[in-house]
């Protein structure tokens, strides 16, 4: 099946968030047990839910 570019961008962009949110669930905390602010629960939700709308974009175009 062939998808159009943006639909394409929308998966790429999903498959990067997701590849954050893995990314994120193995960083280990620094010396004195802090998780930065990119590996946090809410940037992983964050991401989570952006990567879920690029989905959607996808799916909505395949109808």
């Amino acid at each position: 099946m062939k998808i159009s570019e943006e639909s394409a961008r929308h998966l790429d962009t999903a498959i990067l968030l997701m590849e954050g949110v893995k990314e994120s669930m193995s960083a280990e905390p620094d010396k004195w047990g802090c998780i930065s602010p990119e590996h946090s629960r809410e940037s992983i939700h964050r991401r989570c839910v952006q990567a879920r709308q690029e989905l959607l974009q996808v799916q909505k175009a395949l109808r």
